[in-house]
C-alpha cells in the first residue's frame, strides 16, 4: 500500500472508502468487479444491469463507468479527479492506475479510530501496532514512536594484531528524532586516551605505537618521555632521558649520610632519589635536577642507581647522547661519597660527592 501524502497506515482499511463516499461494498463484491471482460465501447450501467457485464455491487442511484476491465465510481475518468477505481487486483481513490491494494493520492479524514497490526512488512514508513508500542520502519530497522529508542553501536575493523580497544568496544546510542547520538564511529583509530563513546585503540601489553602500527617493545625504541633502556620481561622496564640533564652536577651533602638512600640494585633508584631529597636540600644537586624535571609530559624522573646506570651504560648507543665521561648514580657508598660510572669503559667507583658530574635521568614503566 502506498500513498502520495498522508500517513499510509490509515489507508489500510477499506473502511476508509465506506465512510469518504458512503459506499457500501463487500470484499466479494470488490473481487467480482475486477475480473469483468473489457468492452469494446465503455457504456453507463446501473446496478444490477446484466447488459454491462458484473459491475461493483453498489447503492442502486450510484453510477458506474467501465473503462476498459476498471470501473469507476462518480468519476470524470480518464482526465483528473479520480473518483473510485477499481482494477488489477488494486482499489484507488484520486489516482488513475492503483499500484497498491489501497492507493489514495490525497488526504484523508477519518471520524472514528483505526486498528492498526502487527505488519511484518519491511519498506520505510510502514507503521505496526506490536501489542506494546507503535513502530515505524526506517528502512533499516523498527523506532518506537513513543519510548526513547537505543541501541548498541559495536566497533569493527580494529586493524593488525597486537592492538585492543581503548576502554570500550561497542557503546549505546539514543535516537534524538532525528539521528543516533552518539554518532555512528565508523573512523577507527589509534589513540591512547580512553573514549567511552567512540572506537579507539590501543597497543597490547608489551608493544607500542610506532605512528602506523603497535610494535614490539625494545631497547632503543623511543616510548614514553624517552628511550628504553631495560626490559623487565616483555611490558615494563626503565626509560632513560633522551639528552643529559646537566653537565656539571654534585651529588651533595657530602659529610651527611642519608638514610635509605644506598640501594644499588635495579629498581631502588626511585626510593633513593626520594630519600635524597628528604636528606639533602641542597639546591641544583644531581637527584634534586631529575625530580623536578618534565620531559615530554612525563614527571616520575628519577636519578638512577648505580646497577640501573650500568644499564644506560650497557645500552648507551641504543639510547644515544651520553658523553665518554662520568656520570653520577643515586646510590650513596658513605657520609663523603656516591656511586659514580665512567661511560669510557664502564668502569664504577665511589668518589667524592662534590665531584660534579654528568647526570642522566630515568624512569620506570
Amino acid at each position: 500500500m502506498k500513498t502520495t501524502n498522508g500517513l499510509n497506515f490509515f489507508l489500510l482499511f477499506v473502511g476508509v472508502i465506506v465512510l469518504t463516499l458512503g459506499l457500501s461494498i463487500s470484499t466479494q463484491s470488490l473481487i467480482a468487479g475486477l475480473y469483468t471482460a473489457p468492452l469494446s465501447n465503455p457504456a453507463t450501467c446501473t446496478s444490477g444491469n446484466p447488459g454491462c457485464g458484473a459491475p461493483l455491487s453498489l447503492s442502486s442511484n450510484l453510477v458506474q463507468t467501465l473503462q476498459g476491465s476498471i470501473w469507476v465510481v462518480n468519476s470524470a475518468y480518464p482526465t483528473s479527479p479520480y473518483g473510485l477505481i477499481v482494477g488489477s487486483g488494486n482499489v484507488g481513490i484520486g489516482i488513475s492506475s492503483p499500484s497498491a491494494t489501497l492507493d489514495v493520492v490525497g488526504n484523508i479524514k477519518v471520524t472514528q479510530g483505526i486498528t492498526i497490526g502487527n505488519s511484518t512488512l519491511t519498506t520505510a514508513g510502514t507503521i505496526r501496532w506490536t501489542g506494546t508500542a507503535l513502530e515505524v520502519y526506517t528502512g533499516s530497522s523498527w523506532l518506537n514512536f513513543i519510548t526513547p529508542q537505543t541501541r548498541t553501536y559495536t566497533c569493527s575493523a580494529r586493524p593488525g594484531s597486537n592492538t585492543e580497544w581503548n576502554t570500550v568496544s561497542s557503546y549505546t546510542q539514543t535516537w534524538t528524532g532525528s539521528a543516533w547520538s552518539p554518532a555512528d564511529d565508523a573512523t577507527t583509530e589509534y589513540n591512547a586516551t580512553a573514549d567511552m563513546a567512540s572506537c579507539r585503540y590501543t597497543c597490547v601489553s608489551g608493544y607500542t605505537w610506532s605512528g602506523s602500527a603497535c610494535i614490539p617493545l625494545s631497547i632503543g625504541l623511543a616510548h614514553q618521555g624517552g628511550k628504553i633502556a631495560y626490559l623487565s620481561g616483555f611490558n615494563s622496564g626503565l626509560i632513560a632521558a633522551l639528552s643529559d640533564q646537566s653537565t656539571a652536577a654534585a651529588w651533595g651533602c657530602s659529610g651527611t649520610a642519608i638514610s635509605g638512600a644506598d640501594g644499588t640494585a635495579i629498581g631502588t633508584g626511585n626510593q633513593n632519589t626520594i630519600d635524597i631529597m628528604a636528606g639533602c636540600a641542597t639546591a641544583g644537586i644531581a637527584a634534586r635536577l631529575c625530580r623536578g624535571v618534565t620531559i615530554n609530559g612525563y614527571t616520575d624522573w628519577y636519578l638512577p642507581s648505580k646497577d640501573e646506570l650500568n644499564q644506560l651504560y650497557i645500552n648507551r648507543v641504543a639510547i644515544g647522547g651520553f658523553t665518554t665521561n662520568y656520570y653520577w648514580s643515586s646510590s650513596e657508598y658513605d657520609a663523603n661519597y656516591a656511586w659514580s660510572q665512567y661511560f669510557y669503559d664502564g668502569f664504577q667507583g665511589y668518589y667524592i660527592k662534590s665531584n660534579a658530574y654528568y647526570v642522566r635521568c630515568v624512569r620506570a614503566f
